[in-house]
């Protein structure tokens, strides 16, 4: 699925805790890593992707969305790129490049 303006954004009230949705947005439209799959929810299950991208005064911004068909993103949480998510999206991004090398 496209992050773009053809997909409805959901927001959950969490999501806007720190940032301003329009910082989210504009993270999200300018991302500079999409990383699908990158954990699961342990409430509900769902898939949780990582989107990194500039808030709009150009801090690195971490974005966590469910995919929710049909084509919708439920954005619920936006918050400064943390070293922690840095870390496990660098390892995750080498095991996959691991494994595509076999």
């Amino acid at each position: 699925m496209e992050y773009n303006n053809h997909v409805a954004m959901k927001w959950a009230e969490s999501a806007e805790k720190h940032y301003p949705i329009a910082d989210g947005i504009h993270a999200i439209q300018n991302r500079r890593v999409f990383l699908p799959a990158f954990d699961v929810d342990p409430e509900t299950g769902e898939v949780v992707d990582l989107i990194v991208g500039p808030a709009r005064d150009g801090q690195l911004l971490e974005v966590f969305v469910h995919r929710r068909a049909p084509r919708t993103v439920y954005i619920f949480h936006v918050l400064h790129f943390r070293p922690k998510t840095a870390a496990r999206a660098r390892a995750i991004m080498t095991a996959q490049n691991e494994e595509g090398k076999k």
